[in-house]
């Protein structure tokens, strides 16, 4: 078998400095998705996006992962084993400028064998709220 290393995603979101009503954070979250295969022969499909919009005043920050692994052509399963995860380490703070949420997680899926179908989608947005 093959070994591939797919897709690593890692979105830095940096302390984010915002005037007005808002208040100003020196914190920055991290946020990481990917997946990986061992597999001789498989259909995948894996798609990233992300969004750092600080001017519109909406959510500043979006990040979505995509993977898909379906059968090579109906009735012949993919074989081999696929997993994919997201990590997130995200701090907040207030209008002190002093941390008030800190949050982390971890997730992961797999599937080992023949594979007909495994789907994961990972979405994560983070934006100010009055």
């Amino acid at each position: 078998m093959k070994r591939y290393r797919l897709i690593l995603i890692s979105v830095i979101i940096l302390g984010l400095l915002v005037t007005g009503a808002m208040a100003a954070t020196s914190f920055s979250s991290r946020i990481e998705a990917g997946s990986s295969i061992d597999t001789g022969a498989v259909n995948i499909r894996t798609s990233a996006s992300d969004l750092f919009n600080l001017a519109s005043g909406g959510d500043p920050v979006k990040f979505d992962y995509q993977i898909l692994v379906t059968e090579l052509q109906p009735g012949t399963p993919s074989r081999g084993m696929v997993s994919s995860y997201m990590n997130a380490f995200i701090q907040e703070g207030g209008g002190d400028l002093t941390l008030r949420e800190m949050l982390e997680f971890h997730e992961s899926s797999s599937a080992f064998g023949e594979i007909r179908i495994f789907e994961k989608i990972m979405h994560y947005e983070s934006g100010f709220s009055f």
